[in-house]
């Protein structure tokens, strides 16, 4: 038996693999989102906006890690995500998000308004606030929870047919 997998399942198998713990990270930052109660706006008193940005930055990045473009490893399966069509435009707002507002400075991600300021030209510019609604949070939970059952799923069949013999067992007195 061959144990040798050709190179387009071996680097499926590593983009598959590395997704699990970018997921995982993600759901974590979720949870403590949640946990917290962060939903507020810059306004907010003391550092509770600072930190809950950066929750929500990391929640965005590390899940859309697993469905960007990466040098060197092929895109997740296109039938890999089995979500309905609410879960798809969430979906799609994250990503959205983390190319326009968390990853890049996009201008799509922020409001500019001219306006005139005692006699001279000025700008107004208004940022995307960073947060996102706990419904949407426990969505993506639950989103993040489909994957990673599919990615264990796709392993196991890429690996099936290729699984190495288990260690042998000694026990004492074996030799």
């Amino acid at each position: 038996m061959k144990n040798e997998l050709d190179l387009e399942a071996k680097e499926l198998n590593t983009r598959l693999f590395m997704s699990r713990p970018d997921l995982g990270m993600a759901a974590t930052f979720g949870k403590h989102i949640l946990k917290k109660g962060w939903n507020k706006g810059p306004w907010a008193r003391g550092t509770i906006y600072e930190q809950q940005a950066a929750f929500i930055t990391a929640l965005v990045v590390f899940y859309a890690r697993p469905f960007t473009q990466s040098r060197g490893l092929p895109r997740l399966p296109n039938g890999l995500l089995q979500y309905d069509a609410d879960e798809q435009a969430l979906h799609a707002r994250i990503l959205t998000l983390r190319h326009q507002v968390y990853a890049h400075t996009d201008i799509s991600g922020h409001w500019v308004e001219p306006f005139n300021f005692m006699g001279s030209p000025a700008l107004q510019i208004t940022e995307q606030q960073l947060r996102i609604p706990h419904g949407e949070i426990k969505k993506l939970l639950g989103m993040i929870e489909k994957v990673l059952k599919a990615l264990a799923e796709r392993m196991d069949e890429i690996y099936g047919a290729h699984r190495f013999p288990p260690f042998p067992r000694f026990s004492r007195g074996d030799g």
